[in-house]
C-alpha cells in the first residue's frame, strides 16, 4: 500500500447537492481524484467524486502539485462532523502523486 497524506476537501459548499454528497462520505470509503483540464477556473483542478457524484475539489496548491492523465481511485481519510453530520472530509492522497509522478489508474 502506498503512503498517503491527508489532504482536506475543499469547494462541498460551492453549488447545489454537494453538501448531501459530503454528509454520506464514511471514513476509508473509495472516492476517484478526476483532473478537470477544461476547468476554466482551474486547468489543473482535481474533482473528488464520492458514489459517482462530486464532493468538492483538492485544494488548488496541491492540485498544481499533482500531474493526473485520468481518474484515480483513492480513500475518505478522515471525516469532520458538526452537530452530527458529515460537513466535511480528508483524502488519502498517495504521496507520490504529490512529488509529480505521473500515475496511471489502478
Amino acid at each position: 500500500m502506498p503512503t498517503t497524506v491527508k489532504v482536506p476537501l475543499v469547494g462541498q459548499t460551492m453549488e447545489n447537492g454537494r453538501e448531501a454528497v459530503v454528509a454520506t462520505a464514511v471514513e476509508g470509503q473509495p472516492a476517484w481524484l478526476a483532473p478537470q483540464p477544461a476547468n476554466p477556473h482551474d486547468p489543473n483542478a482535481i474533482a473528488v467524486i464520492l458514489n459517482g457524484r462530486q464532493a468538492g475539489y483538492i485544494p488548488a496548491p496541491v492540485a498544481a502539485r499533482i500531474r493526473l492523465t485520468a481518474p484515480i481511485e483513492a480513500a475518505i481519510a478522515s471525516v469532520r462532523v458538526f452537530q452530527g453530520v458529515v460537513r466535511g472530509f480528508d483524502i488519502a492522497v498517495p504521496k507520490d502523486l504529490l512529488n509529480g509522478r505521473n500515475l496511471q489508474p489502478a
